[in-house]
C-alpha cells in the first residue's frame, strides 16, 4: 500500500474525522485524500484569527469548494488569552491549545469522533511547539503516520490541482518570532515590512528563541489524550 493509500484507508476506516484545513498544502492534500478515501461528506474546520491573513481563509475555502467539503469557519481572537499575547517562545503551544479545545467542541455539535491535521512527516523532526500541544490533545496525524514527506505532499498537490499547489501559504504561528516582544509591539515594529513575518508566510523565519531539535514528537503515546473524550480515542 502506498503512502496516499494509506491515508485514504485510515479515512475510509474513520470517516467521522475533523479535519483541520487552513490556507496550507500540506492541510490541503489531507482533506483531498480524506475526500477520496471516505465514503460521504467530509467535514473540515478553519480558524480565522489574528495571526491568520485573509488570503489564507479565501485558499481554505476554494480548497473545501474544489473537493466539495463541508467546511466550518471559525472567529476566535486567540490573542485574547495573555498566555499568546505575551509572545514567548512557546506561544504557539498556547494557542494550538485554544484552538484544539474549540475544534473538539466544533467536532462533539458535529457528532465526529476525532480531530486530524495536515502535520507531515518532516515536522515531527523540527521542535514544534503546537505538535506538542497537538500531542497532548489527541490531534492525530495521517500524513505523518503515513511517511509523507513535503516534497511528496507538494508533488500530489500539483497533480490535482490543488489552489495553493506551488507553495505552502500557511505560516504556523510557532514561526512568528518573539524576540521579547509581544504581539502588539511585533505589529508596530514590522508594519513597515508588511506585518509580522509569520503573517507574510515567510517560511524561512527561523526562531531563535525556539528550544533545539527535540525527539519528543515521536513519541506517539500522549495520542490517547483525546480532546474528543473516550470516543476519540483508537483512531
Amino acid at each position: 500500500m502506498d503512502k496516499a493509500e494509506k491515508v485514504r484507508t485510515f479515512f475510509r476506516n474513520n470517516p467521522s474525522t475533523l479535519v483541520l484545513l487552513s490556507g496550507g498544502v500540506d492541510s490541503a492534500v489531507l482533506a483531498l485524500l480524506a475526500s477520496e478515501g471516505a465514503t460521504g461528506m467530509i467535514k473540515a474546520i478553519t480558524f480565522r484569527t489574528p495571526l491568520v491573513k485573509g488570503d489564507e481563509i479565501e485558499m481554505a475555502k476554494a480548497v473545501a469548494e474544489m473537493l466539495d467539503i463541508d467546511l466550518h469557519i471559525e472567529d476566535i481572537d486567540v490573542t485574547s488569552d495573555p498566555k499568546v499575547s505575551a509572545n514567548p517562545g512557546d506561544r504557539c503551544y498556547f494557542c494550538r491549545k485554544i484552538l484544539h479545545r474549540e475544534a473538539a467542541r466544533y467536532a462533539r455539535t458535529a457528532g465526529l469522533a476525532g480531530i486530524a491535521d495536515g502535520v507531515q512527516t518532516e515536522d515531527l523532526d523540527e521542535y514544534r511547539p503546537g505538535i506538542a500541544a497537538a500531542a497532548e490533545d489527541g490531534i492525530l496525524h495521517p500524513l505523518a503516520e503515513a511517511g509523507l514527506t513535503k516534497s511528496e505532499i507538494r508533488e500530489m498537490a500539483r497533480t490535482a490541482g490543488l489552489p495553493n499547489n506551488e507553495a505552502c501559504r500557511a505560516m504556523p504561528c510557532d514561526k512568528v518570532p518573539s524576540r521579547g516582544k509581544d504581539l502588539q509591539e511585533l505589529d508596530r515594529t514590522y508594519s513597515k515590512r508588511g506585518g509580522i513575518p509569520g503573517r507574510e508566510g515567510d517560511r524561512k523565519f527561523k526562531d531563535p528563541f525556539l528550544p533545539p531539535r527535540s525527539g519528543l514528537y515521536r513519541d506517539r503515546r500522549a495520542r490517547n489524550a483525546s480532546p474528543l473524550g473516550d470516543e476519540g480515542r483508537g483512531l
